[in-house]
């Protein structure tokens, strides 16, 4: 069984979320609304404005929070690592390990190990770091709005862990015209064959509750 059909029927039997799918999000909103969503941030960020809320924003309240103390992450993660996921930073760009990595697979949180980029979304922005027309499943990442480098710009975190991933922006490719600047030191890469079990251990990991039976009378294995 394919990892993102486990995950399908996980989400499905636990919270009634459609399927991840490789090419669309996780629920019946368009691609665009991403996009719309980034410009919803900005306009908060000029005007106070209180964020919209989605479909993705509702369901997601649905997910467990990794919440853990800051020694945890000292110690869980590498120098590099502790530095952009937890303290926002940014590496620098043609210096990390997956903006030149082309292998077939997902890129998940370095945190919290929530599924959050698929290799077949990831394209060559020319900009030294890992990026992406799409997420897996929108409901998986939260949206802010960052004017700490003076201009206003839409922060990328896992919605799981909040952790720091990168920024989006609307110029990136057909057919969401989105571009998901990822930093490598926020992402680990896990081999698409190996995910259905890469899913399991996730989901053991951050709490989701198991499977129930009555989802097309299959339990994944």
């Amino acid at each position: 069984m394919a990892w993102h059909q486990v995950v399908s029927k996980l989400f499905v039997s636990t919270f009634i979320v459609s399927a991840i799918g490789l090419y669309g999000f996780a629920d019946d909103e368009p691609l665009q609304k991403v996009e719309t969503e980034v410009d919803i941030v900005a306009k908060k960020a000029k005007t106070g404005l209180s964020e919209k809320k989605s479909k993705s924003a509702s369901k997601a309240q649905a997910f467990p929070r990794y919440s853990r103390p800051d020694s945890f992450w000292r110690k869980k993660l590498t120098q590099g690592q502790y530095y952009v996921a937890r303290k926002k930073g940014t590496e620098l760009a043609f210096s990390g390990a997956y903006w030149n990595h082309h292998d077939d697979g997902v890129y998940t949180c370095v945190c919290c190990g929530s599924p959050l980029f698929d290799a077949e979304a990831k394209f060559d922005s020319g900009t030294g770091w890992p990026s992406y027309w799409q997420v897996v499943d929108k409901s998986l990442i939260k949206l802010h709005p960052d004017t700490s480098s003076g201009v206003i710009r839409t922060e990328v975190n896992c919605r799981i862990c909040s952790a720091h991933m990168g920024h989006v922006f609307n110029d990136g490719p057909r057919p969401t015209g989105l571009r998901f600047c990822i930093n490598s030191a926020s992402i680990n890469f896990v081999p698409r064959k190996k995910m259905p079990e890469y899913i399991e251990k996730w989901r053991e990991e951050i709490g989701l509750p198991a499977l129930e039976k009555n989802v097309n009378g299959v339990i994944p294995h």
